[in-house]
């Protein structure tokens, strides 16, 4: 259940800050014993300082105000 959370999050942010006419690829697959989850978009990405602490609780990047509410006005 917490992994499609993981997943769905993952996903959705690409969309939000990706400007229509973007590309966003999720791709999946094996290594060994493990899978690897990847998701790449054209959007405006995260400042290298931000990436250290993605993944802890509570973590969010400043927003710009066109994309606060999920919206992509382009």
């Amino acid at each position: 259940m917490r992994l499609g959370q993981v997943i769905s999050n993952l996903v959705n942010n690409a969309a939000k800050y990706t400007a229509s006419g973007g590309h966003i690829t999720v791709c999946a697959r094996a290594e060994q014993d493990e899978v690897v989850l990847r998701v790449r978009d054209t959007g405006i990405g995260i400042p290298a300082d931000v990436l250290p602490g993605v993944f802890d609780l509570f973590v969010q990047e400043r927003q710009a105000i066109d994309r606060k509410e999920g919206s992509a006005s382009d």
